[in-house]
């Protein structure tokens, strides 16, 4: 699913949203982007972004569903059994 979203489509949204984008092999960024209150969690999204505003969720959204990935809310991560993480 990765490869599927490396190219163009991965570049575009780049552009797009103010916020970062991170994956998985950026191991630094994306370890500290995944912590969570619990740390039993498992979940190991296939994209993170680190949104900064309205626009930038409504893109990511809009990004998801044209490709058919699921999407999680993060937010202030608040959730002991990380509900939000699925």
């Amino acid at each position: 699913m990765l490869d599927e979203l490396i190219g163009e489509d991965i570049q575009d949204l780049k552009r797009l949203v103010r916020g970062e984008l991170i994956f998985q092999s950026d191991e630094k960024a994306y370890s500290e982007a995944v912590k969570c209150f619990n740390h039993d969690s498992k979940m190991s999204p296939l994209l993170i972004v680190q949104v900064r505003g309205a626009l930038d969720v409504q893109l990511a959204i809009k990004f998801a569903r044209a490709r058919g990935l699921s999407v999680s809310v993060a937010g202030g991560r608040h959730m002991f059994n990380n509900a939000s993480m699925q």
